[in-house]
């Protein structure tokens, strides 16, 4: 018993010493590697104009660019999440994950969603309604030189939401649900010359 309890907080102890160190996560970006994480705190100022000295510069050669997406916040910064990664992802060749990677930041400065229509429907059993609402969403995006904070494109894309269908499934007890349009198929498009150079 007692042999049992001393392995026990020598496991401990050794977990304890591996959070210390570092490996149990890190809140300042370093990594193991000496490389530096690509966090939206690191990275998120070059789409306010300040450069990342410690990126490589962005050269028109052959191959691939690496990128991180960073949106517009409620408290005025840049952070991740703009892809649903759920509903779509980028090629993972184009990720950058270390700063000492990222050439090219795609900064997302808007996203205005407007209701073109609106569907109603009435429940099978006709207990009741519930509508279908149906929003087109339009981005503007801006493509950034992580070393230098220097704009390279800007472009806003239009997203279309799917049509009204003949029957809708509804959560009950709601009156309706939304759908929204999504430009990540056209934005991997805008950025593809830019990212992947043959």
């Amino acid at each position: 018993m007692r042999d049992r309890k001393v392995r026990l907080l020598i496991v401990c102890c050794i977990a304890i010493v591996i959070m210390a160190c570092g490996g149990g996560g890190d809140g300042n970006g370093a990594s193991e590697e000496g490389q530096t994480r690509a966090t939206s705190y690191v990275v998120g100022p070059v789409c306010q104009g300040t450069p990342l000295p410690e990126a490589p510069s962005y050269t028109q050669t052959s191959g691939t660019h690496p990128i991180v997406i960073l949106e517009l916040g409620s408290d005025g910064n840049y952070q991740y999440g703009f892809i649903d990664p759920d509903a779509y992802s980028l090629p993972e060749s184009w990720d950058g994950d270390y700063v000492e990677e990222v050439e090219l930041v795609v900064c997302v400065d808007q996203e205005e969603n407007t209701l073109i229509e609106e569907c109603p429907y009435t429940f099978e059993d006709g207990s009741g309604s519930a509508v279908l609402s149906r929003y087109a969403t339009e981005v503007t995006f801006r493509l950034v030189e992580a070393q230098t904070g220097r704009e390279i494109a800007t472009d806003t894309l239009l997203g279309m939401p799917r049509e009204c269908r003949d029957t809708e499934e509804f959560v009950e007890g709601s009156e309706g649900t939304s759908v929204y349009g999504q430009v990540y198929e056209d934005l991997e498009s805008w950025l593809r010359p830019y990212v992947e150079i043959p």
